[in-house]
């Protein structure tokens, strides 16, 4: 399974029915003294027109992800305003690679949504990402998960992690698709 790390984290996966923002606390609470809180950002930032908008932009320092295993551990959390007309993109970034597009949402109505991350350390030059998505009320596209391994990286070199909204169609808007919160946290291998 892609979130693993200690026992704490796996049973708290295995107990969930879907994860949430609360059963992701719970499950790396247990790691104390491993995490490292990069971070935090509360202020709302929306998407701008139909242009693909930066949402959160983090620069991680080099060398963050510095010996094999270490692990970024990102969530963000936001609301989406649907148009029927339109369709609503989230994105996920990692060292400039696309690691998540949602493509068209599909949402229906006023949604919440949740994106964790999970990228890990292979080598110097290589990470493995998987992104989990929940919405709620549950949109067409339910639940995703996405793996992604991405290669090429100098990862002694400062990495972006970074996620966007786009919003494309005929009644395209400004502060459709908004981010609430987030946070990055570095877990040491």
């Amino acid at each position: 399974m892609g979130l693993s790390n200690g026992a704490g984290l796996s049973k708290a996966v295995a107990d969930a029915t879907y994860l949430t923002p609360a059963t992701a606390a719970a499950a790396y609470a247990p790691l104390g003294s491993g995490l490292t809180n990069l971070f935090n950002s509360f202020a709302d930032v929306d998407n701008v027109d139909a242009t693909e908008t930066n949402l959160i932009s983090n620069t991680l320092a080099a060398g963050t992800l510095g010996a094999n295993g270490d692990k970024i551990l990102a969530y963000y959390a936001g609301k989406i305003i649907p148009d029927p007309m339109n369709a609503d993109t989230l994105k996920v970034y990692f060292g400039g690679t696309v690691i998540f597009n949602s493509d068209d949402l599909g949402a229906i109505s006023v949604t919440d949504w949740f994106i964790l991350v999970e990228i890990i350390r292979v080598s110097a030059s290589i990470v493995r990402c998987v992104v989990n998505v929940l919405m709620t009320p549950p949109a067409s596209i339910g639940t995703q998960v996405k793996y992604t391994e991405v290669t090429g990286l100098t990862l002694a070199n400062t990495q972006i992690l970074k996620l966007t909204g786009q919003e494309t169609g005929a009644n395209v808007a400004s502060n459709h698709i908004t981010v609430k919160q987030s946070n990055v946290k570095k877990i040491a291998a």
